[in-house]
């Protein structure tokens, strides 16, 4: 598939897919590096607030878990960033995983470390809403 993405794409749009893929990373680093930072001051203010009753530390809380799972989901996009980026460098970005085929460029416009055609993935979510059940 590397001669096939070389063929299809000349040096150019590869330094433009690699440019917004790491802008695109940049940009994800800064919400991670924000979340840490608030995670960081609510910590401080917790330290500093006297005995909370037990209303208080549910709130405290969840107000942790969501900021936890608000981390991992840019977590997650930084990793799917990462692997986006080393498939460019392999010649394998923008081709679908499953099927080989091309995936649209409205596709990887909208999901730029998509690894799958839409085709494929709408295949993968029935099967997922399947064994839910």
């Amino acid at each position: 598939m590397k001669t096939i993405l070389r063929k299809v794409a000349p040096d150019v749009r590869y330094d433009g897919l690699r440019q917004m893929l790491l802008d695109k990373k940049r940009d994800v680093q800064k919400q991670i590096d924000g979340l840490i930072i608030q995670r960081r001051q609510d910590q401080e203010q917790w330290r500093e607030e006297p005995a909370m009753d037990d209303q208080d530390m549910a709130s405290r809380d969840s107000s942790a878990d969501q900021l936890l799972s608000l981390l991992d989901v840019w977590h997650r996009m930084r990793i799917s960033l990462d692997e986006a980026l080393t498939r460019l460098r392999d010649g394998t970005y923008g081709f679908c995983k499953d099927c080989g085929e091309p995936i649209s460029k409205a596709r990887l416009n909208a999901l730029p470390f998509a690894k799958t055609c839409i085709d494929c993935q709408n295949v993968i979510e029935g099967l997922e809403n399947v064994a839910r059940g």
